[in-house]
């Protein structure tokens, strides 16, 4: 009867173990289909995916992230500042979506506000100093190179160039 349980037990931890992997490789499979959606320039087909996920994961942090970077890469500014801030809102921890605002913020000259989302996410993650850096030739006063050169990048994060022009 002991060994009858034992088995049962050790089985129906082995299943759901399994289980859980399943869905971690589903999600994974979800987010990096999304990313080569972004990579392609399908900025609709992406952003239809990551809402038919959101349905079903409506807290996801990783969906909602990669739903504010559509929404700026489809010229959609307002809408990308609305899903960062209330990602910040809800997880206040994360740097990323601090640091997305920063890059919107700054493509509309609003410099103290970019400037305050930089130190917000410096203060969740320190090892975002390294970018005050690159934010500080993004600043105005740098060097005579227009802004929009200066801070016009297609990823997520912006790159540290301390090199830039």
């Amino acid at each position: 009867m002991k060994l009858t349980r034992t088995f049962v037990l050790k089985t129906l931890r082995l299943l759901t173990m399994v289980s859980a992997c399943a869905a971690l490789t589903s999600h994974a499979d979800d987010y990096a289909d999304i990313s080569q959606l972004l990579q392609a320039n399908k900025f609709s087909e992406a952003l239809a995916k990551v809402d038919s996920q959101l349905v079903t994961k409506p807290a996801d942090p990783q969906f909602r992230f990669l739903k504010g970077v559509i929404q700026r890469n489809m010229g959609k500014p307002a809408e990308a500042i609305s899903t960062f801030t209330k990602l910040t809102e809800d997880y206040p921890e994360l740097p990323e979506p601090y640091n997305n605002l920063a890059v919107l913020y700054a493509s509309q000259s609003q410099y103290d506000k970019a400037r305050s989302a930089l130190e917000m996410a410096i203060r969740t993650n320190p090892s975002y100093a390294p970018r005050m850096k690159t934010w500080a030739m993004c600043m105005p006063g740098w060097p005579a190179v227009p802004i929009t050169r200066r801070c016009s990048w297609t990823t997520a994060t912006p790159p540290c160039h301390p090199s830039w022009p």
